[in-house]
């Protein structure tokens, strides 16, 4: 979350990108074994979503790039983890959950990189539909997903009532969210 490609002052976020998905893959592989990762990509991957350089909202931002090239940045990087990560898991799901810096931009890329491994690799399964939020379903497990710059509130009823089967044949439920930086 927050990557932000194209920021101002964030020169380095491709090495450091790597550094840190190098770094996760090998303490989980080291000490488990890894049947699935849930990689989600998304909320806020892009600092602009308009030539312009401004957010999806019009919000103008500092940007040290022009849109198409923190595009290509972005996604070059994006597609050397996936190669990557696929290597140290039975299944890859990769789950889409958009940001408000980048809604469109972001959007498309997911779909791009979709259609990169759609014949290729059937252990890499890409949930891409645009939704504010998503869940994923592993054992007894409720893993919700959103930016954060949506739901502010009463965040549990919202799954709760959004996907009430998933939430109700679950004992564990977690959220993970973005947006604040923190």
């Amino acid at each position: 979350q927050d990557l932000h490609f194209g920021k101002e002052g964030n020169d380095d976020v491709v090495d450091h990108f790597k550094a840190a998905i190098k770094n996760l893959v090998a303490r989980a592989y080291m000490s488990h074994k890894l049947e699935k990762i849930i990689y989600v990509i998304g909320g806020d991957l892009l600092n602009m979503d308009t030539f312009s350089g401004s957010t999806t909202s019009g919000t103008p931002v500092d940007n040290d790039k022009r849109a198409q090239d923190a595009y290509k940045e972005a996604f070059n990087a994006l597609y050397w983890s996936i190669n990557y990560i696929k290597q140290f898991c039975e299944n890859l799901h990769i789950v889409y959950v958009p940001g408000n810096h980048d809604r469109l931009s972001s959007y498309h890329m997911a779909h791009a990189l979709s259609k990169c491994f759609d014949k290729e690799d059937y252990s890499i399964y890409f949930d891409v539909e645009y939704s504010e939020r998503k869940v994923v379903v592993y054992g007894h497990n409720f893993f919700a997903f959103e930016h954060g710059d949506v739901t502010k509130k009463n965040t549990a009823l919202v799954y709760a009532t959004e996907f009430p089967i998933s939430w109700g044949g679950t004992k564990y439920r977690t959220c993970f969210t973005g947006h604040f930086h923190s």
